[in-house]
Parts: C-alpha cells; structure tokens; sequence
C-alpha cells in the first residue's frame, strides 16, 4: 500500500529569499539531517509538491511524516511534520452511502446524506447548510458505509461561521507583531476607505530581533465591526552596510548582471543619478533597482513606473535657459517650451519645491543654502539643473 500526500515546502528569508535546493522526510524517528529520504524539488523559493511514500513496512496505526528542506546557503529548515493512520482494508467494497453531521455525532446512519457515487474511492464537493449555526468554530464530519454495511472512521473538518456582512466600508486598519495588544491597540495603517482595500504598506521592523515573526493584520468597518486578523511570517536577518547597487529596466538579467550604480558604501544610501534610457522604445517601462550588503546579500527589486516619449522636432529645437546661478531669492527658466511642472531637489533626493502649470520662476525663500537641482518637466521630456542657493 502506497500513501499519497501534498506537502507546501516554503521558506521565508530576511532581505533576500533563499532558494530551496534539496528536500527531505522521514516516519516517526528522525534519522539526522540530511539522512532521510530525499525528494525530489526543484530550486525555487516555494515549493509544493506532491510525492508518495511506501508504507508497505509499516505497522497498523498512528505515525508521523516529517519533511524538511535545505537552503542554497546549505541552512536547513525546522521539519514540518503530519500524522496520517495506517490500517489494512478489511474488504474491498465499494462505498455506497456517504453522510455528515457537525459538531454533535446522531449515530452511525442518522447523519445528513451525502449524495455520491459508487466506487472504491469517492471524491465529491457537496454543500452544506450552515443556517441556525452560531457564529464561531464548528466541525464537520464525514464518513461513509461499503456495500457489505461497513461504516468507516469519520473525516473532520474545521469551519468558521462568521456574522453577518453588514455592508459597511472598511474605515481603519490596524498590525501588530507577534503578540495580540489588543482590539484597536495595534499599530494604524493609514488605507484608502471601501468594501475592499488593496494596498501596499510599510512595516517598521527596527527593534525587532533577527529571526522569525509573526504579521498580523486586521481591519474595522464604520459600524465599528473588527474582522478576524489576516497574518504572514516574516523573517529578520541583520544585514551588513551596502556596498553595490545595481538597475535594469523591464526584465531581471539575476542578480549581479544588471547595471552597475556608484554609490558611497554605508548603511544608508543616498545617491541622485542620471540613468541611460537611450535604447528604450517610446512607451511605458519599469525601473528595478537593488543593492548587495557585506555579506553577499541581494535585497529585493525597488520599482518605479516611468515613459519615454517622442521628442518633437521643435522641442528639440527649443532651448533652455536658468539664472541666476547662484541664485538668492528665485530661480528662473527662459524657454519656449510648454513648461508642464517645475520639481527642485536637495542632494539626498528629497523633493523641497513644487509649482505645477506653466511658470517659469520658482522661489527660494525657503530653502537653506545649498546646492540643488531643478527638475522641469515638459509634455516630451523632463529636463533637468543643477544650481545654488545662496
């Protein structure tokens, strides 16, 4: 007899995700890493796969499978572990009445009736009425009789009966780490309101300790309703400063292969650069940026959304002209170009001045002495000045 089980090999890393490269299981006594019998994967960062074990030698009862998996770093993971049942079939009669019930056991026979069709196996989905159930936690069981009359085990499943949707908005969101604070003790999440909310959002994990946790994430409607929390394992792994940037636009060359970013090392970079698009077609492209640590650690791809328009031949021809330089009080821009928004940047890349439209003067009052860069942008490219600030 042959046992057929679906096992979800994953890992998760911190900064970067490593590869599973080997995986492995065993029954009931662990023989040592690296000492079970193999399976056969894949590399990927997640795997499922399904795969059959003997259980020929096995005795008649409870036993445990056990699987683990091994890193491309040569890390190996904490084992997952199932418990299935062994027993040999006393006949091989077809199954000709299947029933449930949930919670509470009527009797062998006094169950609901399951409609299904004969046969040695018998794979149906059914429905299943929950109304008069209570909201919260409930089993069901399933279990079927053999042409000879034989009842089997029952099967149990866990449900969730939750109340009824009230049709209002979601209006706040909360996270916590780990540990429950409490409802509406969590840390806010500032979403857009409605039925559903899709959002990407930014987790603070300074104080954390490195290695695993728990992302729990829960939200409340107007009515001031909170649904269950919605959680995700995470991992933190400390990483040494960063010492190698890299873009690439589109499509990933893998890590390493892309274009290479000077930057000054540290633990925080900041760098203003001008990219080379000149091969790109007009169009929309993606932008993919990341950087390596000490320790040979990718992180994963930033990403920013940008076009490439045709230049006109009268645009081209157009020129551009800003002064003072130095300038005190204002900056201003002598051009024929339809001007579409002025952007003046610090160093760091931080956006200080903004004036959208048509206008060809930008005022400095309120930046500090510095040097600067003036971002014009027009309805064909996006032009761009460096200048000081007295």
């Amino acid at each position: 007899m042959r046992f057929l089980i679906t096992v979800l090999l994953t890992l998760l890393s911190g900064l970067a995700l490593s590869q599973i490269t080997q995986a492995e299981y065993f029954v009931d006594t662990d023989p040592g890493i690296g000492s079970g019998e193999a399976i056969s994967v894949s590399s990927a960062f997640e795997l499922s796969e399904s795969f059959t074990i003997s259980t020929e030698s096995m005795e008649n009862g409870m036993h445990t499978l056990y699987v683990r998996t091994k890193e491309s770093d040569g890390g190996w993971s904490l084992y997952d572990k199932q418990l299935f049942y062994i027993s040999n079939p006393i006949n091989q009669s077809e199954i000709q009445y299947a029933e449930c019930f949930i919670d509470s056991d009527p009797g062998t026979g006094n169950g609901e009736a399951v409609p299904i069709s004969s046969g040695l196996i018998v794979e149906e989905s059914f429905s299943l009425s929950t109304d008069g159930l209570a909201t919260g936690m409930h089993t069901l069981y399933t279990r079927v009789q053999d042409l000879s009359g034989v009842w089997s085990l029952y099967d149990k499943q866990l449900f969730y009966v939750s109340p009824e949707p009230n049709d209002s908005e979601i209006a706040h969101a909360e996270y916590f780490v780990d540990t429950d604070p409490g409802i509406g003790n969590g840390t806010s999440l500032v979403v857009a309101e409605g039925m559903l909310v899709d959002e990407d959002l930014q987790i603070e994990s300074e104080g954390l300790e490195s290695g695993m946790h728990v992302l729990y994430v829960r939200v409340r409607d107007f009515q001031g309703s909170w649904t269950l929390y919605d959680k995700q394992i995470f991992h933190i792994q400390e990483a040494g400063p960063i010492i190698t940037a890299e873009y690439f636009f589109d499509f990933d060359p893998g890590e390493g292969s892309g274009n290479e970013l000077i930057i000054d090392p540290g633990f925080n970079v900041y760098e203003q650069v001008e990219l080379a698009a000149e091969d790109l077609e007009a169009g929309t492209h993606q932008l993919f940026v990341r950087v390596m640590d000490s320790d040979n650690v990718w992180s994963e791809s930033d990403t920013a959304e940008f076009k490439i328009l045709t230049v006109s031949v009268d645009e081209q021809s157009f020129s551009f002209a800003v002064f003072p330089n130095p300038a005190s009080e204002q900056i201003n821009i002598d051009t024929e170009t339809q001007i579409l928004e002025l952007f003046v940047y610090d160093m760091n890349g931080r956006q200080v001045a903004y004036r959208k439209g048509h206008h060809n003067r930008v005022d400095l009052n309120q930046l500090s002495a510095g040097k600067y860069v003036l971002s014009v942008r027009t309805y064909a490219a996006v032009h761009r000045f460096t200048f000081i600030k007295d």
